[in-house]
């Protein structure tokens, strides 16, 4: 999304695509904003706050508030990440997925960073996906466990259109990042149970590769 992570190019549309689309159709969950070049006037950040702190209040309105936050993540990450780093302690659920979101798309620094992988420990699915699927996106392969642990899950990863569960978006970044098939490739009828099936040999991968997997940069995969 954040979605799924990808390693192409693409706006920072919202969330609600496809489940498992083209490779790089879930780039709104990881794709890294830009830098906004000047700070953001008061009205703006007032603006930031202001749809945060709204986001999925009017469930008929969700579209419209993806729309407006990738908007200033487009124009203003920096603000966007600081907002969103203040909020990950909410308690109402929607604001705390706005938040983490909006740092899966903006984390640009140590602290941002170390934001997201303090996620991976969220009892919230929908939370630590997205969270792990921005920090392998970003050559931070600390995250691969969590999604290794999720190709048996079947709980839904909340805000996606059509509807995707974690083993959906675990199996799309899996695939992406490391280029690798070890049971997880397979024709759009691949099920749950494959998936579930093949974590005993991700999770093997993992425990032999992990000191020795790096992250190219130039082709957004892990060798």
């Amino acid at each position: 999304m954040v979605a799924g992570c990808t390693g192409t190019s693409q706006s920072t549309e919202s969330a609600r695509t496809n489940p498992e689309p083209s490779v790089a159709s879930t780039e709104p969950v990881v794709s890294q904003a830009t830098e906004g070049s000047e700070a953001a006037t008061t009205s703006e950040v007032s603006d930031v706050a202001r749809v945060l702190d709204a986001f999925g209040s009017a469930p008929e309105l969700v579209d419209e508030d993806f729309r407006a936050l990738n908007s200033l993540v487009r124009t203003n990450p920096g603000e966007v990440r600081d907002a969103a780093i203040e909020r990950l302690g909410a308690s109402d659920p929607n604001l705390r997925y706005a938040a983490v979101y909006s740092l899966a798309l903006t984390a640009d620094d140590a602290d941002s960073m170390a934001a997201l992988v303090a996620i991976l420990a969220s009892p919230d699915i929908s939370e630590r996906m997205l969270a792990a699927g921005s920090l392998i996106s970003r050559g931070d392969k600390s995250a691969f466990p969590e999604l290794i642990d999720a190709l048996d899950s079947d709980d839904a990863v909340a805000f996606r259109d059509p509807p995707q569960t974690a083993w959906q978006f675990a199996r799309f970044v899996l695939i992406q990042y490391t280029e690798e098939d070890l049971g997880l490739l397979g024709t759009r009828t691949f099920s749950a149970e494959q998936a579930a099936a093949a974590k005993s040999t991700w999770e093997t991968w993992w425990v032999d590769r992990r000191d020795a997997l790096v992250f190219d940069r130039n082709e957004s995969v892990y060798r």
